[in-house]
């Protein structure tokens, strides 16, 4: 459905990462250890990470210059990304959309595969 895309009809996701709760990242909060966080609370600081990381190691590099607006680089890429190919999201609603092979509306290309990434970079 229409109100599933933005206003100018691109779609979306651009990539993944692990969000679920059956399946959390594990921290720790002062003296709080092992506490589970999910959803894109979490999942959105781990991949910020991972495409800092890579600049971080472009700007290391003699006349390394940052990756800057990330969805170029991202689709001329898609072999940097572990490609989702089962599952599905509904939003527990009767629409939704299934992961498929390469980029779907599910995932985007995938996971962030950090070899992957650094030998695209």
């Amino acid at each position: 459905p229409a109100a599933k895309w933005n206003a100018s009809g691109r779609a979306y996701p651009d990539v993944a990462a692990l969000a679920g709760e059956a399946n959390p990242y594990c921290m720790s909060v002062g003296s709080l250890m092992g506490i589970g966080a999910a959803g894109t609370s979490a999942a959105t600081p781990v991949t910020a990470a991972v495409f800092a990381r890579l600049n971080h190691e472009r700007l290391s590099r003699a006349g390394g210059k940052p990756l800057g607006f990330l969805n170029p680089w991202i689709y001329a890429n898609p072999q940097a990304f572990n490609d989702v190919t089962q599952g599905l999201i509904n939003g527990g609603g009767p629409d939704g959309f299934p992961a498929t092979k390469h980029w779907d509306a599910a995932t985007g290309w995938g996971t962030p595969n950090y070899e992957a990434m650094l030998k695209a970079i």
